[in-house]
């Protein structure tokens, strides 16, 4: 809740690496899918935030790691929230056809999935 908190204070950089931290957190018996999910949707956040303050220096490895994660969650969302990165990395460069491509192809859900992505497409 505190990296949620400072995101929406605008102080991006702690809220960026607050998820980060939170996305490498690993509970004793936690299951590798459960893992998975943590993990790329706290990298989702933190990209978020470190686009929000324009660094978007280390987003494509951020991506192709979270593809790599999101391969071993069960969750449709986790699977395509890699895009969502991605889309952010055009959107930073300004070539919004490509960022809008990358969008969509995010969305597993238009009301249940991540609604930043939503709000980039409007």
């Amino acid at each position: 809740m505190e990296a949620v908190v400072l995101d929406a204070m605008g102080r991006y950089r702690a809220a960026a690496a607050l998820f980060d931290s939170i996305a490498h957190w690993r509970v004793a018996g936690m299951a590798p899918s459960q893992y998975a999910r943590n993990r790329v949707w706290m990298s989702a956040h933190a990209a978020n935030a470190r686009a929000a303050m324009g660094d978007t220096t280390g987003l494509p490895e951020l991506a192709d790691t979270m593809a790599a994660y999101g391969s071993r969650s069960g969750l449709g969302r986790d699977q395509r929230l890699h895009h969502e990165v991605r889309g952010l990395i055009f959107a930073a460069r300004g070539d919004d056809n490509a960022a809008m491509g990358e969008y969509r192809a995010s969305i597993r859900s238009l009301t249940t999935g991540y609604t930043r992505t939503n709000v980039a497409l409007a």
